[in-house]
């Protein structure tokens, strides 16, 4: 059985590990949206382009996308915090 320090030590690993995963995926989303605000340029000159209507829809599905990947990371910061809160509570 592990001591309850390499305990809390996985669980600090593990945020930290998060933490690096919804950097990569902000950073993601900052260089979505700046292709999105480029293609939006693109659109006021040539506002008919079926080849610039396909990308913004796909530049869009991917904004959706990642930002539901940032939500679902969000969610398990919360339910890891809520662990390391209660191994440091049982520590005391």
């Amino acid at each position: 059985m592990r001591d309850h320090g390499e305990v809390i030590r996985d669980l600090i690993n593990r945020r930290v590990s998060l933490i690096g995963k919804m950097s990569d995926f902000n950073a993601n989303g900052l260089r979505l949206l700046q292709q999105k605000l480029g293609n939006d340029v693109l659109l006021i000159n040539e506002p008919y382009s079926a080849e610039y209507h396909r990308g913004i829809n796909l530049n869009n599905r991917q904004i959706v996308s990642n930002l539901a990947c940032i939500a679902q990371l969000e969610i398990a910061m919360q339910r890891l915090d809520h662990d390391i809160e209660s191994a440091l509570s049982k520590e005391k």
